[in-house]
């Protein structure tokens, strides 16, 4: 009760008090802040019931009109009371006691907001990298906590100042040195702290709310072994909130991108964000059926990471499997995506990681069965993968991934030393291997039974292909008189015909001995005609090889159009 009375009282005094300088102003607000706890006992009720918050972004104001009000890159007196009384070390301090609750989350905001407006270059200030470092440390630690949403506001922010000005991430790299875990302060402990009396000097090192814990600068690169940013964007991604997911892959996005090589070796070497791209893809891709149609593989939609926003009852297109297949896809984009965008050498490593974990590990197994719908579906998929993938390192280890290392000639002592590509050239030579994509769209079709071919054909009636075939018999016959444009469209309909797999089809279309009675066509007999009457142009035709020599330059793009 007194707690909320002095909150009123406070509120009420701030009201009626004249404006002070800014310096003066910005210490009342931190000591109101401090006094709470120095005179507070009862530290359960939560922090939105007193004027903590208030005070924090009173202060907030206070910095940014003071260097609004500045030339550029001049500290102000209140920016300096605040890096020389360890501000945002005390805040810390208060932020990892959540005291009192919901500190942490305030604490969070005001670091955001902090980084976010204030111009001038805070992060080379070691009272402000040091709390900031450790800071970065409680983030990501609980999953699905309550402050995700400030820690991932929080981690963003550092991600692009750190983008801003590289360099400063050599602050962000640790010796792996196990200090002393000091306990969680407790209230007492940070009432005594606030309690210590103010000469308006900056503290003591000794003074400060824990013992320091400055991590060298990259000076010795070998003992580089924390990158605790990168390991708190990870543990983020893991959250069953997209936004937040979404959020810390962008944060991580910025991280692989800075230029530093130190950052760059820890980065690949000392953390698990290679496991986290190759295991979540693995995961992706063996949820995906284990027999697809090709075509709803090819023909889906292209995707990008983060906005694979998919709606099931909107779909009008919706097939077994789409949703994973949007999932996975989505996730290959933000591989590909991070690995175009990652300092060279980083992008190396993780390319050939992709490749030994996802590729060789997982893919390759289901491209060497033995199972027609299985080989079908992984084979799609990979070409689907081929088509997909843009950045240089990965599409080069998918090279070596599908055709080996080797740069010699292959011999026939050589041409199976490469299992994976053997057998997918021996698929191209495979005699059910058209584009099989027409068996697997016709087996939804009711064919009646199982058609057999006829063993003969009722002669004392006249035989009619029909109207449609009639037509496309037509437009055959008349080939050489038609635009190339249009004997393309009529033989390619044909070809996708006798693809299709009925007897019938098969009999009537690529049988070049069947007898359909006086006056019937077959495929076979308008094709024997065409190239007869073939035959007797070409005898009225002056120079004919060379004219069709010239044609068939023009039409592989060889020779110019205009010239004899």
């Amino acid at each position: 009760m007194l707690s909320k009375f002095t909150y009123i009282l406070q509120h009420a005094v701030e009201a009626l008090a004249p404006s002070l300088p800014l310096q003066e102003d910005f210490v009342y607000h931190w000591k109101a802040i401090t006094h709470y706890y120095i005179e507070t006992s009862d530290d359960k009720d939560p922090v939105t019931d007193t004027n903590i918050p208030s005070h924090l972004e009173q202060m907030l104001d206070i910095l940014t009109q003071e260097e609004s009000e500045r030339e550029s890159g001049e500290t102000g007196p209140c920016m300096e009371y605040l890096l020389h009384h360890k501000i945002l070390e005390t805040l810390y301090t208060l932020g990892k006691a959540d005291c009192p609750p919901g500190m942490k989350q305030q604490v969070l905001s005001f670091y955001t907001k902090l980084l976010g407006r204030i111009r001038q270059p805070l992060l080379p200030h070691i009272n402000v990298h040091r709390p900031v470092l450790k800071l970065i440390r409680l983030c990501g630690e609980i999953l699905a906590a309550p402050t995700e949403n400030e820690e991932i506001q929080f981690l963003c922010i550092v991600c692009a100042k750190l983008k801003q000005d590289p360099y400063l991430v050599n602050f962000f790299l640790e010796n792996k040195v196990k200090r002393p875990d000091p306990k969680s302060p407790s209230a007492k402990g940070v009432r005594e702290d606030l309690a210590s009396p103010d000469t308006g000097q900056p503290q003591a090192e000794g003074k400060a709310a824990e013992p320091p814990d400055e991590p060298k600068a990259a000076a010795d690169q070998s003992n580089i072994n924390n990158y605790n940013i990168v390991t708190s964007l990870l543990n983020l991604t893991k959250s069953p909130d997209g936004r937040i997911v979404v959020k810390a892959c962008e944060g991580l996005m910025l991280l692989v991108s800075l230029p530093e090589p130190a950052a760059a070796k820890c980065l690949t070497e000392n953390t698990e964000l290679c496991e986290l791209l190759t295991d979540r893809l693995s995961a992706f891709y063996k949820a995906l059926p284990t027999s697809m149609d090709p075509l709803d593989i090819e023909t889906v939609e292209s995707v990008n990471w983060g906005l694979d926003v998919y709606n099931m009852k909107d779909d009008a297109a919706i097939f077994t499997g789409k949703r994973a297949l949007i999932s996975f896809l989505s996730w290959l984009d933000y591989c590909d995506q991070l690995i175009k965008e990652a300092q060279k050498t980083a992008a190396v490593v993780l390319a050939k990681t992709v490749r030994k974990m996802f590729f060789v590990t997982v893919m390759e197994p289901q491209l060497m069965q033995t199972s027609e719908v299985g080989i079908l579906t992984s084979t799609a998929l990979l070409n689907r993968i081929i088509r997909q993938v843009t950045s240089e390192a990965l599409l080069q280890e998918m090279v070596y991934f599908l055709l080996g290392e080797e740069k010699g000639p292959e011999t026939l002592a050589t041409i199976a030393q490469n299992p994976l590509r053997h057998r997918l050239i021996e698929l191209c030579d495979h005699l059910s291997d058209e584009f099989r994509d027409y068996c697997g769209i016709c087996q939804r079709w009711d064919w009646r039974g199982t058609p057999k071919a006829l063993d003969k054909c009722n002669l004392d009636s006249p035989f009619f292909e029909g109207h449609f075939l009639k037509v496309l018999f037509d437009r055959m016959g008349r080939i050489l008189d038609q635009p190339y444009d249009v004997n393309l469209q009529v033989t390619s309909v044909l070809s996708k015909l006798s693809l299709l797999p009925h007897p019938h089809m098969h009999e009537s279309l690529l049988d070049p001995y069947i007898n359909l009675g006086p006056g019937c066509r077959s495929l076979f007999s308008v094709i024997v005609r065409v190239v007869g009457e073939l035959m007797l142009r070409i005898q009225r035709i002056p120079d004919f090889t060379p004219k069709l020599l010239l044609v068939r330059k023009r039409l592989l793009g060889l020779e110019p159009e205009g010239l004899k």
